[in-house]
């Protein structure tokens, strides 16, 4: 019998404020009713294992796509860009002063440009300020990048931060591919699929597989979403097995 598998974000959905512990108690469950559950997060692999909780998935993709994982942790596929892409990254806003640190990560974890010829994330930061600025920044990195990258922002508001993260990852990645991989191993049809998020860097594989969002989600997931749930453990508690 075909197992039904949930894919959700992680900060400001799974891990949001006086939710986290219902979620993950649900997803305790919900796996014991033999449901099938996937972390599908912007993190790297070290920023997850830093929390002082652990989600039991059977599946993990991280840097939102570009890193897929089992249920122990091992390598199923990655999608990295090289140097020359962070390069650019540079020269385009490196001396822009609202932009604060520029995080690298590789398949390997933190990551820097001296001692690393591929990435699986470029992450810009920029204080947080109106909307209207940071889509100057974003609408540019788009622009430019569009035949190399994709790029996303997790708004400050959302996530809690007190800045915006801009994710720049492959062209061949994204979150809506790390979900079509682990469809392509499991066999998995689509009616099978479940998806939640909460932001940007979450639309393509709301509108895509049945896709929810959380109460608190930015206006254009709140838009795309089939439903809207006020925990993700609402979400879980509902699905039939």
């Amino acid at each position: 019998m075909k197992k039904k598998i949930v894919f959700s974000d992680f900060d400001g959905t799974f891990f949001a404020p006086g939710q986290t512990e219902r979620n993950l108690a649900a997803l305790c469950e919900f796996r014991k009713r033999g449901g099938l559950f996937a972390l599908n997060t912007g993190r790297g692999l070290a920023s997850l294992s830093g929390m002082p909780f652990k989600v039991e998935s059977d599946f993990l993709i991280l840097n939102n796509g570009s890193i897929v994982l089992g249920e122990k942790g091992e390598l199923l596929t990655s999608f990295s860009m090289p140097a020359s892409v962070v390069k650019r990254v540079f020269d385009l806003i490196g001396k822009n002063p609202r932009i604060g640190d520029i995080k690298l990560s590789s398949i390997n974890g933190p990551a820097c440009l001296s001692s690393c010829e591929y990435f699986t994330k470029i992450m810009p930061q920029i204080e947080r300020t109106e909307r209207e600025s940071v889509h100057e920044i974003l609408d540019l990195l788009k622009s430019e990048l569009s035949e190399v990258a994709k790029v996303t922002i997790s708004w400050a508001e959302i996530s809690g931060r007190d800045h915006h993260d801009i994710d720049i990852v492959s062209k061949d990645s994204g979150k809506i591919r790390g979900i079509e991989y682990i469809l392509d191993l499991t066999k998995l049809p689509k009616n099978f699929v479940a998806t939640i998020g909460d932001g940007d860097n979450d639309m393509e594989m709301i509108e895509k597989y049945n896709g929810f969002a959380v109460a608190h989600a930015d206006k254009n997931a709140i838009r795309a979403a089939r439903k809207i749930y006020p925990t993700v453990a609402d979400l879980l508690e509902e699905i039939e097995i």
